[in-house]
């Protein structure tokens, strides 16, 4: 069979279609978390244009649970509650958030990192958080957040802002 080419998000699915019939074989790695990301529903378009492929699920661990391991950080004990929200879901969702929920995780999207760490040292939550990226991929970074204040991340970043004092 002829040697596979790379196919990335940068093509459109158009061409991941013809990929797929030429090769009989193709493969789409999505975040593991995907089920909460919407990511299957690229799953969903191949099997509309392609009804002769498979498409299958596997699950994987998440970046908060990964994050969190990575970290030795406790996301919730007994009753507290916690919030997920994206990068990009506003400075007014993340203060509510931070406000209402023992724990917040922002996902996705850490050209607004900067964004997000200074509404959470605004809310006093900046100080125990964590700041991971790119887990388990070359370049990987866990750290204090508060070490990436001022800073732009990758889009696979992960900030995990917990409520109690370590």
């Amino acid at each position: 069979s002829p040697e596979p080419e790379r196919v990335d998000d940068a093509h459109p699915l158009g061409d991941r279609d013809e990929f797929a019939r030429h090769y009989h074989t193709a493969g789409r790695m999505v975040p593991p978390d995907q089920r909460l990301e919407g990511a299957d529903l690229h799953g969903r378009e191949v099997e509309k244009r392609l009804p002769e492929a498979e498409v299958r699920t596997v699950p994987g661990v998440t970046a908060m649970q990964d994050l969190a391991s990575r970290s030795r950080t406790v996301l919730l004990e007994g009753t507290e509650r916690l919030a997920l929200l994206p990068f990009n879901a506003g400075e007014e969702a993340l203060r509510g958030a931070l406000a209402g929920y023992d724990t917040v995780v922002c996902y996705k999207g850490g050209g607004r990192l900067a964004e997000v760490l200074a509404v959470a040292g605004e809310a006093g939550r900046l100080e125990e958080a964590v700041y991971g990226s790119r887990l388990g991929m070359e370049g990987e970074e866990v750290r204090p957040a508060a070490e990436a204040a001022g800073e732009t991340g990758s889009y696979l970043s992960t900030v995990i802002f917990t409520g109690r004092k370590s």
